[in-house]
């Protein structure tokens, strides 16, 4: 079973309930005067601001809470394959130092470029050096 909703920085009382600014979205929408509801409609937009930050830490939480097959979350999670659902999840996960993995990873592998810049041009005008590459789609002289 899960446990109560963590709203973090969504606020507390009324308007930390996503279920209450639910409710309150509908009641302002029903009908009725716009100027009428004006305050009404600024502090639900307030409400849907906050729940859009607080919704990406959602995610990994219940799906580590499901504890189900990828096969199974693959369809929940929209996404095609099982394989597809976990890439997701870990994507999802925050690294030690709170960044999500795939936004880790992709620093990690442009601070290396940056950092062997000088060794990765040295390689490539010595490939473009190389006699007998031909040009490219050509096939190569072991596909003839």
């Amino acid at each position: 079973m899960l446990g109560p909703i963590r709203t973090g920085r969504f606020g507390d009382g009324e308007r930390g309930q996503p279920l209450v600014a639910a409710q309150r979205r509908q009641r302002l929408l029903g009908g009725g005067a716009v100027e009428q509801h004006r305050p009404g409609l600024l502090a639900a937009l307030d409400d849907l601001r906050r729940l859009w930050e607080e919704l990406p830490s959602w995610e990994p939480e219940l799906i580590t809470a499901g504890r189900a097959s990828w096969v199974a979350l693959a369809p929940a999670l929209g996404v095609a394959s099982r394989q597809a659902a976990e890439r997701r999840y870990l994507r999802l996960q925050p690294s030690a130092t709170g960044e999500k993995t795939g936004e880790a990873g992709d620093r990690a592998v442009a601070d290396w470029a940056r950092r062997n810049s000088a060794f990765l041009r040295r390689l490539a005008g010595r490939v473009s050096a190389l006699d007998g590459l031909g040009r490219p789609g050509e096939r190569g002289p072991a596909g003839r």
